[in-house]
C-alpha cells in the first residue's frame, strides 16, 4: 500500500512538472496581454507567463534557463523569438514574428497574416483587383512580398513589388498609382512611419486607389481594409503547433477579421459589402 502510495505521488508530481513546463514569454507591457491569455486558456491554464525586461542579455539568459525544462515555449514578438534562439530541450512556437525568414530561432512560426490562400481570394474574387502593388522595405520583407507575389500570380492576378524607403514611399505610390487596382501594405517599418503612411494613404485617396493592410488598427489610420488574424484564432494554431511535429516551420491561423476605414472606402469607392462581415472604423 505505501509502495503504492508513494508511486502514485511520483506520477503526480512528474504530471504537475510537466504542466507546468510550458511557458509563454511576452514583451514587456501590455501589448501582447490578449494573446498571452488566451494561449493560457488554450493551453488548459498551468503555463506560466514570463514578461522580457528589455534587457537583451537578461532576457536571453532567462529563456534559456526556462527551455531546460523541456516542454514548450510560446515567445511572443521578435524579442522574445531571439531570446529562445539556441534551446534544443523545449519545442519554440513563435507567434507575432513578422519576417520569419530572417529569424535565426529554430521554432514553427505561426504567422502574423491572415491565411495568404484566403486573402488572395478576397483581393481577386470579392475585390476584383488584378493588378495590385505591394509595398515593402526591401531589407526587411523581401522574402514576404515574393510571398504574396506568388500566391497572386498563381490566382491569375498581376502582383507588382513596390520597394519603398519612408522618405520615397508617397512618391512610389503616386508614380503607380494609376496601374494600379489596390495597394497592399505588409507589415512593415513603413506602416509604423507615421508620416510615411500619411503618405501613402493620401497618394492612395488621390487615386482612389484601395489600400489593403495587416493589422486591426490601420483602418484607423486611413488604410481602407485591414486584415488580420484574430486573436483567439492566431491561439489555437499555436497551441496546435505545440502538439504536432517540430522543426522550423510557418503555420497560418484559420480565421480572418476584416475591418473597413469607412472614411477610406467612401473616398475610393469601395463597397465594404462585398467583402463579407466585417466591422468599421
Amino acid at each position: 500500500m505505501k509502495k503504492t502510495a508513494t508511486a502514485a505521488l511520483v506520477v503526480s508530481i512528474v504530471a504537475i512538472a510537466s504542466l507546468s513546463a510550458d511557458v509563454i514569454v511576452k514583451p514587456k507591457g501590455s501589448g501582447a496581454a490578449e494573446l498571452a491569455g488566451l494561449l493560457v486558456q488554450s493551453t488548459g491554464g498551468a503555463t506560466r507567463v514570463v514578461e522580457l525586461t528589455g534587457s537583451t542579455s537578461a532576457d536571453a539568459a532567462a529563456v534559456q534557463r526556462e527551455g531546460q525544462s523541456g516542454g514548450v515555449i510560446y515567445a511572443i514578438g521578435p524579442d522574445a523569438c531571439a531570446a529562445a534562439k539556441g534551446i534544443d530541450k523545449a519545442k519554440v512556437v513563435a507567434l507575432n514574428v513578422p519576417n520569419p525568414d530572417r529569424a535565426t530561432t529554430v521554432a514553427t512560426y505561426v504567422s502574423l497574416y491572415p491565411n495568404l490562400q484566403k486573402v488572395v481570394a478576397l483581393l481577386v474574387r470579392k475585390m476584383g483587383a488584378a493588378r495590385i502593388g505591394i509595398v515593402f522595405t526591401p531589407t526587411q520583407n523581401h522574402e514576404v512580398a515574393v510571398r504574396f507575389g506568388s500566391a497572386l500570380s498563381s490566382a491569375g492576378a498581376h502582383p507588382r513589388p513596390l520597394p519603398v524607403t519612408a522618405a520615397n514611399a508617397g512618391q512610389v505610390v503616386r508614380s503607380a498609382a494609376a496601374q494600379l487596382d489596390a495597394l497592399l501594405l505588409l507589415v512593415d517599418p513603413i506602416v509604423f512611419d507615421a508620416r510615411a503612411l500619411r503618405d501613402i494613404t493620401a497618394a492612395s485617396a488621390a487615386s482612389k486607389l484601395t489600400t489593403v493592410g495587416f493589422l486591426p488598427d490601420l483602418a484607423s489610420l486611413g488604410v481602407t481594409v485591414a486584415l488580420a488574424p484574430p486573436p483567439r484564432s492566431v491561439a489555437a494554431a499555436a497551441t496546435r503547433a505545440a502538439a504536432a511535429g517540430g522543426g522550423r516551420k510557418t503555420v497560418e491561423a484559420d480565421e480572418i477579421d476584416i475591418v473597413v476605414s469607412t472614411k477610406s472606402a467612401q473616398e475610393v469607392g469601395l463597397d465594404p459589402t462585398i467583402l463579407g462581415p466585417h466591422s468599421t472604423r
